[in-house]
């Protein structure tokens, strides 16, 4: 089992993962996917979301129960250190794809993408 070392901001957790930890723990998610059938949810938490989660219930629900939150932006890390439980680094979701895609090549997962309309 993994423990989860979490930031909370305005009622909204995030992991507190580096890109390496992330990539790991993606590859764990997947491994035990493969195993149980189950399904798990990523998200790329930036200040955007945690705005919109303050005024859309759902959204705050998703946020609130992903299996991995992502820190995706330095307003996150910023905020973290004022609330004096710093996150270990910005992992930017346009950064991850690249790294999460050579690693999906060197363990032999595979990838789903899904665009917003033709063309995406």
């Amino acid at each position: 089992m993994y423990l989860r070392k979490l930031v909370v901001i305005l009622g909204v957790p995030i992991d507190r993962v580096n890109m390496a930890e992330t990539l790991s723990r993606l590859d764990q998610l997947v491994r035990t996917g493969r195993e149980t059938g189950r399904n798990y949810q990523v998200t790329t938490i930036n200040t955007d979301f945690i705005v919109k989660s303050l005024r859309d219930p759902e959204l705050r629900y998703l946020l609130q129960n992903a299996d991995l939150a992502i820190p995706d932006g330095m307003p996150l890390v910023w905020g973290a250190r004022l609330l004096g439980v710093p996150l270990t680094e910005r992992v930017a979701g346009a950064d991850l794809i690249s790294c999460l895609g050579e690693m999906a090549a060197d363990k032999g997962h595979s990838l789903y993408l899904l665009g917003a309309g033709p063309g995406v």
